[in-house]
């Protein structure tokens, strides 16, 4: 995995599948794998927000954790 902060602000992610597959499995056991009393202040994000990041990283690559190496 590559991460670099770029000039503007933003961060950038260079990812394998395996990679993008594990961060994905995270996230999916944050939303759904338990329940956490303020699941904000526990996560740093709302809810909407994080599943929508999972929505883009499960939607980007149908294959599963292992086809890219």
């Amino acid at each position: 995995m590559i991460v670099e902060k770029l000039a503007n602000g933003q961060v950038e992610i260079v990812a394998t599948e395996s990679e993008r597959y594990i961060i994905a499995q995270c996230l999916n056991e944050c939303c759904n794998g338990f329940k956490l009393a303020d699941f904000e202040a526990r996560i740093g994000a709302g809810r909407p927000h994080v599943e929508e990041l999972l929505d883009k990283l499960t939607a980007m690559y149908p294959s599963r954790v292992g086809q890219d190496e």
